[in-house]
């Protein structure tokens, strides 16, 4: 019995390489701002399918992932430095590139971004 597609959850470990970016701008001209913006996340992984012409049983896939992440937000700045505070409603888009993925582009509408940090 032939088993194609199905996938194999396995958790060992591996590295992810990845690279991120992301565009912000701010409006407004007190100390606290309206923060929009996209950001682009690109990362390298691994899917693990169970196929019996391999060895172990076990046939590696790997691809490219890209995730969009658009944001919209409250930004408190002193425009002098010191203290910043950010919260951000972040959904993402995430899209796949696997032949034989049903679900190539996939939304969540449940991100948020906490960032609290010093600017100076």
């Amino acid at each position: 019995m032939r088993y194609q597609n199905e996938v194999v959850r396995s958790f060992s470990g591996f590295w992810i390489p990845s690279f991120s970016t992301e565009i912000t701008a701010l409006w407004g001209k007190s100390k606290g701002h309206l923060e929009f913006g996209t950001g682009f996340l690109a990362y390298r992984d691994k899917q693990f399918i169970f196929d019996e012409d391999f060895p172990r049983n076990i046939r590696v896939r790997q691809y490219w992932g890209k995730t969009i992440v658009p944001r919209i937000g409250y930004r408190y700045q002193k425009p002098d430095g010191g203290l910043f505070f950010r919260a951000a409603y972040t959904p993402w888009i995430r899209f796949k590139n696997l032949e034989g993925d049903e679900d190539k582009v996939n939304f969540n509408p449940f991100g948020i971004g906490l960032s609290l940090g010093w600017s100076f």
